[in-house]
């Protein structure tokens, strides 16, 4: 099988140049997680202060499906992909909360996107 190139995709680049960033949508993404963090607060500010012994098993359950429904919006926007950066060394894959990844263009094979 024949190496990559990196000078195939410079050629095929030049009307833009590296290096070329693509990001989700940052406003949806810290929205989401603002909302997420404020669900989170106000599920447990509801536990502490609005159930007590007499109430109902609904209002004991509702609070912790919100904070688990919340939890897992949160983590799935902190560590998914935010960002690809195309630079000429290579690929760099970053995230919020977790480390960037680099990949050099010799490394690859394939790259196939879905």
């Amino acid at each position: 099988m024949k190496k990559f190139e990196a000078y195939n995709l410079i050629d095929i680049n030049k009307k833009k140049g590296f290096p070329r960033t693509y990001r989700f949508n940052q406003f949806v993404r810290w929205l989401v997680i603002f909302l997420s963090i404020l669900a989170i607060a106000y599920a447990i500010y509801y536990i502490f202060n609005a159930i007590d012994q007499d109430s109902s098993t609904l209002k004991k359950i509702v609070p912790f499906i919100i904070i688990f429904l919340a939890i897992h919006s949160l983590l799935r926007n902190l560590f998914s992909l935010n960002s690809i950066l195309f630079l000429s060394e290579g690929i760099e894959f970053r995230y919020i909360a977790n480390k960037s990844v680099f990949i050099r263009w010799e490394i690859i094979i394939k790259l196939a996107l879905y």
